[in-house]
């Protein structure tokens, strides 16, 4: 890790690592989530207090996130103060409707801005070709991750492309026995650590079949088995505890693939778009 980093960074980083993170690391990265903007003007015994852990603590954690000790990770986040002004805007809870629409809009672009940013191009060009070579592409998902999931298939389904997603995890795990020779996997978990997910992902890395896998969380228990990583970058919520109501962030991901899946075939892909148009105008007054 860059031993440099500013209050934005340090925040992806205790995000995507916070479920790695030990008992009393997990207290201190609840405060600098939290109050990153006040770190600055705190000493090092303060925030001991705060997070009722020993100033050594304190110590090892700012060392082993970057720094060289935390009178350095003071001075960086000292700097960051007007990127850190950005993040300590969404820490006010909304009086009305007009804030809460004014805070959802800037908590959204941030955390979909984030994730187009860090995300891996490399990573991003793989996927979109396994996409557009496979013979069917299975999705396993759970929880809130299911609906971004199902608007997937269907938009694959107006490219041409075979996409199936059961909905009981009965079925999901008898989908990972049923895949064969041309087919790919993609897995879908915010958290990483979904059981379903990983028990399915197991099944599939036996037949050595090929996985592409979005996640929050770039040390997360799937990752180890995937072939292709797609890491998110939502780290911003209405709320503590909000993080699994919402994901937009993965929904606009699935819009990026799709959309570079579009041009890869554009005047084939505009022609089909076209046809099932039409079939759906059948449905529609």
């Amino acid at each position: 890790m860059s031993n440099h980093l500013n209050g934005i960074d340090l925040l992806l980083y205790l995000k995507k690592t916070y479920v790695q993170l030990s008992a009393v690391e997990k207290k201190m990265a609840n405060f600098f989530i939290t109050s990153i903007d006040i770190v600055p003007d705190k000493t090092v015994t303060e925030i001991a207090d705060i997070c009722d852990v020993s100033e050594a603590s304190i110590i090892r954690f700012a060392k082993k996130i970057g720094y060289s000790g935390f009178y350095q990770m003071k001075i960086e986040l000292a700097k960051s103060s007007i990127q850190g002004s950005s993040i300590s805007r969404h820490d006010t809870a909304p009086e009305n409707i007009k804030s809460v629409i004014e805070k959802s809009l800037a908590i959204t672009l941030d955390n979909i801005r984030d994730s187009y940013k860090n995300l891996s191009t490399i990573e991003l060009e793989k996927a979109v070709h396994l996409l557009a070579t496979c013979e069917n592409v299975f999705f396993f998902a759970a929880g809130n991750s299911y609906p971004p999931c199902l608007d997937f298939v269907y938009k694959l389904g107006r490219l041409g492309i075979r996409g199936h997603l059961s909905e009981t995890p009965e079925r999901s795990l008898l989908q990972a026995r049923n895949m064969k020779n041309g087919d790919i996997a993609f897995i879908l978990s915010h958290s990483g650590d979904s059981t379903l997910v990983y028990e399915a992902l197991s099944i599939i890395k036996k037949k050595q079949l090929p996985v592409i896998g979005m996640t929050n969380y770039k040390k997360s228990p799937i990752v180890k088995l995937l072939d292709i990583t797609l890491i998110t970058t939502a780290h911003l919520n209405m709320f503590n505890g909000a993080e699994n109501l919402t994901r937009i962030t993965e929904t606009s991901i699935f819009d990026l693939i799709f959309y570079n899946l579009f041009f890869i075939r554009k005047e084939f892909n505009l022609q089909y778009i076209s046809q099932t148009e039409s079939d759906q105008s059948l449905y529609s007054l």
